[in-house]
C-alpha cells in the first residue's frame, strides 16, 4: 500500500530530514529528497537504499532559498506528491544574501516553505488526499 505513496522531503541530507527519510523509506514509501548538493544527495540516497532495501528513493537539485529554483523544480515535476515535508533550514554564521537579494536564513527557513507549498499546490491538489508538514 505505501509503495503507491510519494513523499517529498526538503532538507533530506540534514540530520532530521535524513532520519525522516530513513524511517519512511523503511515503511516502503517512495521518497524524493530536494537537495542543494548533488554529492550529498547521492550519498544520502545510497545510504537510505542500503539501510532500508527500498530502491524508490530519488533526489532533485534545488536551492530552497531561491524562488526561481523552486518554481523551476515545480514546473518540471511530473509525479504525484502525497506528502510534502518542508524540513530545509540553514543557520549561516555570518549574514548572507541570496542571489535574489533576500537574507539567506529567512529565505530558506521561512519563505522556502511558503514557496514550496505554493509552487506545488496544483500537484498536491491533484494527488489528493495530500498533506503538507512544516
Amino acid at each position: 500500500m505505501n509503495q503507491d505513496k510519494r513523499i517529498v522531503i526538503t532538507g533530506g541530507t540534514g540530520a532530521i530530514g535524513k532520519a525522516i527519510a530513513l524511517k519512511l523509506a523503511g515503511m516502503n514509501y517512495q521518497i524524493d529528497l530536494i537537495v542543494r548538493n548533488e554529492k550529498k544527495g547521492q550519498d544520502t540516497i545510497n545510504e537510505i537504499i542500503r539501510s532500508t532495501g527500498n530502491n524508490n528513493i530519488n533526489y532533485h537539485l534545488a536551492d530552497l532559498s531561491s524562488y526561481a529554483d523552486i518554481n523551476a523544480l515545480a514546473s518540471s515535476w511530473e509525479k504525484p506528491i502525497h506528502v510534502l515535508i518542508n524540513d530545509a533550514a540553514v543557520t549561516p554564521r555570518t549574514r548572507q544574501v541570496t542571489k535574489e537579494g533576500i537574507e539567506m536564513q529567512f529565505a530558506t527557513n521561512v519563505l522556502g516553505y511558503f514557496w514550496m507549498t505554493s509552487a506545488f499546490k496544483n500537484i498536491l491538489t491533484a494527488s489528493a488526499p495530500a498533506r503538507v508538514v512544516d
